[in-house]
C-alpha cells in the first residue's frame, strides 16, 4: 500500500509540475504496466542508443544548424531546457522525455493495451504523419473528447529531434512537412505552437511528434476535470 502511495504521488507531481496541469482537477490515477509495450520499448531504446553511437552522421544529424535561423534555434533551445529537468538524461545519447497525450474514454484502454500505431493513421498531421504528444497537460486537454479530461502520460524517445518551424499549410516544395514522414537522421519532431496548434516562436505549447509505435510506453492514465468537482452534502 506505501509504494502504491508512493506511485501515485510520483505521478501526481509528474502531471501537475512537469506536465503544467496544475489547472487541472485530478479524479483518478492509474498506473500501466504492458510486458509488450515494455519490452518493444526498452529493445528501441537500446537500439537508437547503438546507432547513435556507432553513425551519428547517420542517425544524430543536425544539418540545421548550417543555415543560421534564429527561430530554428529557439525551438531546439526551448527543447533542451525541458529534458534537462530530468537526470537521467545526462550523458545519453537518446534521450527519453516524459509526454501527455490527451485522449477520449472510448479510446483510451484500447490505447493502453495495443499501443499508439493506429493514431497514426487517423490523420495526415501538421508536422509530420506519426503520433503527438506534447509537455502541456492544458494543451494536451484540447485534444481530449470526453466530458471529463483523459490523459495517456507516456515516456517517449525523442533521441535526436528535429525544430520544427515549417507551417503545415506552406506550398512551396520542401517547406511544409505535413503528411511526411520523420526527417532522415531524427527520431521525432519538436515544434512550438499556439493554442490552435500552428507554429508559434512566442509559443504557449509545444508538440512532440513520434514515428515509431516502440518510442512509446504508456506509464499512467490520468482522469481530471476543467472544473473543481462538487464536494458532496454531508449528512
Amino acid at each position: 500500500n506505501h509504494v502504491l502511495k508512493n506511485e501515485a504521488a510520483l505521478a501526481e507531481d509528474l502531471f501537475v509540475n512537469q506536465l503544467k496541469g496544475s489547472g487541472l482537477y485530478l479524479e483518478k490515477i492509474y498506473a500501466i504496466f504492458n510486458k509488450r509495450l515494455q519490452i518493444s520499448f526498452d529493445m528501441e531504446l537500446r537500439k537508437v542508443e547503438n546507432k547513435m553511437r556507432v553513425s551519428p552522421g547517420l542517425f544524430k544529424k543536425q544539418d540545421w544548424k548550417k543555415t543560421a535561423n534564429s527561430a530554428r534555434k529557439n525551438v531546439y533551445e526551448t527543447y533542451q531546457k525541458y529534458i534537462q529537468q530530468f537526470s537521467w538524461n545526462k550523458n545519453r545519447e537518446a534521450i527519453v522525455v516524459p509526454a501527455i497525450h490527451g485522449t477520449s474514454e472510448d479510446a483510451v484502454w484500447s490505447i493502453c493495451a495495443n499501443g499508439f500505431a493506429t493514431l497514426a493513421t487517423v490523420d495526415s498531421g501538421w508536422y509530420g504523419q506519426g503520433m503527438y504528444f506534447t509537455t502541456h497537460a492544458p494543451y494536451a486537454s484540447l485534444y481530449s473528447t470526453s466530458r471529463r479530461k483523459v490523459f495517456i502520460i507516456c515516456s517517449v524517445i525523442t533521441g535526436n529531434p528535429y525544430p520544427v518551424i515549417e507551417k503545415p499549410n506552406a506550398v512551396e516544395p520542401g517547406a511544409s512537412l505535413m503528411g511526411h514522414p520523420g526527417k532522415p537522421g531524427y527520431q521525432s519532431h519538436y515544434v512550438l505552437v499556439n493554442e490552435k496548434g500552428a507554429p508559434e516562436q512566442n509559443h504557449v505549447y509545444d508538440e512532440i511528434v513520434i514515428f515509431q509505435e516502440s518510442q512509446i510506453l504508456p506509464l499512467y492514465v490520468v482522469f481530471a476535470t476543467e472544473n473543481e468537482p462538487k464536494q458532496e452534502p454531508r449528512s
